[in-house]
């Protein structure tokens, strides 16, 4: 863990400075709870593709106004998993919903992706080795890792735009300021410490860790692959996996249903 912060990062894990601010949004992302309660939530991840509606009206929640321009969010065919909007609920005042609720919403490409979007599609036994980071850059998970991290409450990093960095060819090229403002950068890191607990890494070597190579913390004897499925993993560890299960198992493109957090 302590390799892959500093590949990461740019700086050692014993720097108090850097490692706070990272773990920090570790936690906050960690405390995160779901609730049944839409309205006070400060948080609602939708499966809808950015489903909008043209005109505001009564009872019509959405706008289309991106928040940030130039940002095309689902719409775009390319490369876009996920956005965080920050502006999308504006409630009437006289409501009672939380006026400071922000929005995550989960592109159908999401979906139609050939490569698996979770961790648990992989043999508990595979070796890893023989894939590369790259392989695992639109897993479910590390989007919505990401995503969290554009939250005000979290890191408030910002997104939306064509320079963002996202995978992991751009993410080990960053320097260290840079890095910091990289949403990519904390969802790697959440995705080494699942790795790690399968006896994998990122290459302690510089070069191999630039093209995402992976290698074995302690190498077993004869490594296997294959074997029964493991259970569900995220980034973002075992208790906050089982409070987002829901949002791991999405299959209605319906844009009233919602899982919802507070922070």
């Amino acid at each position: 863990m302590a390799s892959a912060f500093k590949q990461i990062f740019k700086v050692d894990k014993s720097n108090q400075g850097t490692y706070n601010k990272v773990m920090a949004a570790f936690h906050t992302i960690s405390a995160m709870t779901q609730t049944n309660d839409r309205k006070s939530s400060d948080v609602r991840i939708y499966c809808d593709n950015d489903a909008t509606d043209d005109k505001p009206g009564d009872g019509k929640r959405w706008q289309r106004a991106p928040d940030v321009p130039g940002s095309r969010g689902c719409q775009d065919p390319v490369e876009t998993l996920a956005q965080t909007y920050k502006y999308k609920d504006r409630p009437d005042e006289a409501t009672d919903q939380n006026p400071d609720r922000e929005v995550i919403t989960v592109c159908d490409r999401t979906f139609s992706l050939p490569a698996p979007a979770l961790l648990s599609a992989y043999p508990e036994r595979e070796d890893f080795t023989k894939d590369t980071l790259v392989d695992m850059d639109d897993l479910l998970s590390l989007t919505l890792f990401h995503e969290f991290c554009h939250l005000t409450k979290v890191i408030n990093i910002p997104g939306g735009n064509e320079g963002e960095p996202n995978g992991w060819y751009r993410v080990a090229t960053l320097d260290a300021a840079d890095a910091f403002d990289a949403a990519d950068s904390f969802a790697f890191l959440g995705l080494s410490a699942i790795l790690n607990q399968r006896n994998f890494r990122i290459a302690s070597d510089d070069k191999k860790a630039k093209v995402g190579e992976i290698e074995w913390i302690t190498p077993p004897e004869r490594p296997e692959t294959g074997g029964s499925k493991s259970k569900r993993f995220s980034t973002f560890g075992t208790s906050a996996s089982e409070k987002l299960k829901h949002a791991f198992s999405f299959k209605t493109r319906s844009r009233r249903r919602a899982v919802a957090f507070t922070t």
